[in-house]
């Protein structure tokens, strides 16, 4: 769980910095160990659509509003 914090900071920091690809590999990591939480997936669909990824990153943005629509996703 404190690596998946670590790397999720770590990732925000990196996305305002506009290292996109270095962000999204930080999130990837994170969703592979479970951690797909709204804010992870909101903040990779953002990546993949910085990187021209579309359907990533709509896929990603569809996740994250089913999760907002229905609490005991998130």
């Amino acid at each position: 769980k404190v690596r998946s914090d670590l790397l999720t900071l770590r990732a925000t920091s990196r996305f305002k910095q506009q290292h996109f690809r270095e962000a999204c590999e930080d999130l990837n990591e994170v969703v592979a160990r479970g951690g797909a939480s709204r804010d992870v997936l909101r903040l990779r669909g953002e990546c993949y659509v910085q990187l021209k990824e579309y359907s990533n990153g709509v896929s990603d943005l569809k996740a994250c509003l089913a999760m907002a629509a229905d609490p005991a996703l998130s």
